[in-house]
């Protein structure tokens, strides 16, 4: 969460003139976020072929939520 609000702020200050494209953290930023977001879905595609949708999305939801607040 930390790194997808550190690179929207990046993109907003790149669109709005002040280029963040030059620094090392923002390009760090954007590797974690492409990551997580891959490791996520590996692994809910993975929990939706082995169990029912029904028992998935609120365990997904509810660990998601749980884990962003904390």
């Amino acid at each position: 969460v930390m790194s997808v609000k550190a690179l929207g702020i990046a993109l907003k200050l790149t669109f709005s003139g002040i280029n963040q494209l030059i620094y090392p953290q923002t390009w760090l930023f954007a590797i974690i976020v492409v990551a997580c977001i891959l490791t996520q879905m590996n692994y809910l595609n993975k929990a939706l072929d082995t169990f029912n949708t029904a028992v998935v999305s609120p365990i997904y939801y509810t660990m998601f939520t749980s884990l962003t607040i904390l």
